[in-house]
């Protein structure tokens, strides 16, 4: 069935070029899902707005039910009056966010990706029912770049994928390709996800309802590209090195002190990854690197304090 309402994609950036939507890597590992079946909402942040479980029954069973404020805070120089954000996925970069979501008026509904901290920039898609158009915007300030049709219904549940690897975003919605775009100016900030709900200005900003379901965030193929950073720091000719990452629990790395002594880790399930190295020779630098992953190294120097 042909559905017609507006997609908005926001973000501190400046995006260029839709073509045909291409597969990005290969899925690695799920970072992140919840089906609100446990009742719970300890593993979210709620900023702004109304925000409980709802038994809607049926194939959905327990969502996530949103009701915007009424009368709408400010936080990221916006009017949104409710927000809500997956409080771990502070360290995710490449992945895909999942979801179904169901408007109960017509309005928009809104999801957010690479969110670090509320009030720096991040991105936002923004599908509008009444407006029946898709608008690739920048966030700060907002700024539309681009702007192509996709007709939306009230009371019809839509299944979103949001694809973002690097400076490449791609959005599906029920299966069909909306977007493909390459960013000229990325958020290159790792970030959570999450939903806004903006309050409807037709009616003084009167809250909003919106439901959600089966929200899932998976890693991206690539050792490499999951890879968010490296930090190595030495301490009485002790060097220690961390990497954060996307990848699986239980995925080992190898990383190398100066070309030298190599040390092997296991990611834990926070993403972090740790090794050491005893007795390093002082008054020289030293450099660790993450194996066949050039781009990752850092520099240390040790001393005898």
């Amino acid at each position: 069935m042909l559905r017609t309402s507006c997609v908005i994609v926001l973000g501190c950036a400046v995006m260029t070029g839709l073509i045909a939507v291409t597969p990005l890597a290969a899925q690695e590992c799920v970072l992140f899902e919840d089906d609100f079946e446990s009742g719970s909402l300890d593993p979210w942040t709620l900023l702004h707005g109304k925000w409980s479980v709802h038994d809607w029954g049926g194939e959905y069973g327990k969502v996530l039910r949103g009701e915007g404020e009424g009368k709408p805070k400010c936080d990221v120089k916006c009017y949104q009056s409710g927000f809500a954000y997956v409080t771990e996925g502070k360290g995710w970069m490449n992945y895909v966010f999942e979801y179904d979501i169901r408007i109960t008026d017509q309005w928009d509904f809104t999801s957010v990706f690479r969110v670090s901290k509320p009030k720096k920039g991040f991105y936002v898609l923004n599908m509008i029912e009444y407006r029946d158009r898709t608008d690739l915007s920048d966030f700060c300030p907002q700024e539309r770049v681009l702007s192509e049709d996709y007709p939306i219904e009230i009371d019809t549940w839509y299944h979103v994928k949001v694809t973002v690897e690097g400076r490449h975003i791609t959005v599906e919605v029920d299966g069909d390709p909306v977007f493909d775009v390459v960013v000229d100016d990325p958020i290159e900030h790792p970030g959570t996800v999450g939903f806004i709900i903006w309050p409807d200005f037709r009616e003084r900003c009167r809250g909003r309802v919106i439901f959600y379901d089966n929200v899932k965030v998976t890693s991206l193929g690539g050792r490499c590209e999951s890879i968010n950073n490296l930090g190595a720091k030495c301490k009485t000719r002790r060097v220690t090195a961390t990497a954060r990452t996307n990848l699986c629990e239980g995925t080992e790395l190898s990383l190398t002190l100066s070309d030298v002594i190599t040390r092997t880790c296991r990611v834990k399930g926070n993403g972090k990854c740790k090794v050491a190295w005893k007795g390093v020779t002082t008054e020289r630098d030293h450099i660790v690197r993450i194996d066949d992953c050039d781009r990752f190294k850092r520099i240390v120097r040790c001393d005898d304090r």
